[in-house]
């Protein structure tokens, strides 16, 4: 088996939506991009699967370290994920600002007060999601414009806002009221929703769904695969502003077959 092959394997168990993303890019570009979404997945998991803070912190710090060495020329680890991102770090393509600013978002997952306001929200929901789209996207089309990359920042703003609203239940069932402005700490850490958080909801969902939109105006051209495991966000933020949406008693994720049809359009027409 191939590094490619066990990179695929790991991620089509993790995430359908990446994986058919990786294996529509063009082949040169598929073990970077498989290990760059696998990672993401990793340093996910970090605040939540040590029992302690702190070393949740010191992992991150880990991850921090080895992705400055590599972007400084120094020979990577050896690990299935930072040896195919080596070269990406050393030539710029993949600037290590981003993976930085996607590591202090993970950094903010461990701290269990909710964010302060709409703006630190935005600015979590920028390098959770944002960041890693904007990665993908400079892998995948060197010399990309400036309008892609940003647009690609914004598809992955509006995925990073539905997967966080899908994420309200097991956060609350973490002890952890994840919004803003949300009303009653007591009631949303039972599950039951309150007005503000309902509010607050239909404003991010409203928000993403906008930034969206702009960046369905923009083609992707050879970034178009990192645009893709975007192409079910829109349905699961429609819903997200509806009124009287309960995060806590809707699922917001697509079904298999959507998903499969809304990528096959995408592949189709080169255009998400």
């Amino acid at each position: 088996m191939t590094r490619l092959d066990s990179l695929a394997a790991r991620l089509r168990a993790a995430d359908l939506e990446r994986w058919r993303a990786v294996m529509i890019a063009p082949a040169e570009a598929q073990e970077a991009l498989a290990a760059l979404h696998l990672w993401t997945l990793d340093v996910a998991q970090i605040p939540w699967s040590l029992s302690e803070p702190a070393l949740a912190a010191m992992r991150l710090q880990w991850h921090r370290d080895r992705l400055s060495e590599l972007a400084a020329g120094e020979p990577p680890p050896r690990h299935e994920l930072f040896e195919p991102l080596a070269p990406r770090l050393k030539d710029k393509s993949a600037p290590l600002e981003l993976f930085l600013n996607h590591l202090a978002a993970r950094e903010r997952d461990l701290d269990p007060t909710p964010p302060k306001d709409l703006d630190e929200l935005r600015l979590y929901l920028e390098d959770s999601g944002g960041a890693p789209f904007r990665l993908a996207a400079r892998m995948l089309a060197p010399g990309l414009s400036p309008e892609v990359e940003a647009a690609a920042g914004e598809a992955g703003f509006a995925k990073g806002a539905a997967r966080w609203i899908s994420a309200l239940p097991n956060l609350s069932a973490r002890g952890r009221v994840a919004a803003p402005n949300a009303g009653e700490a007591a009631r949303i850490l039972r599950g039951e929703t309150t007005p503000e958080l309902s509010l607050t909801l239909k404003a991010v969902a409203e928000e993403a769904l906008a930034r969206l939109e702009a960046a369905r105006r923009v083609k992707p051209g050879a970034a178009l695969p990192a645009f893709l495991p975007a192409v079910t966000a829109q349905d699961a933020l429609r819903a997200a502003a509806r009124p009287g949406f309960d995060p806590f008693r809707e699922a917001l994720g697509p079904s298999e077959f959507r998903s499969r049809l809304l990528n096959l359009k995408a592949v189709l027409l080169g255009r998400w």
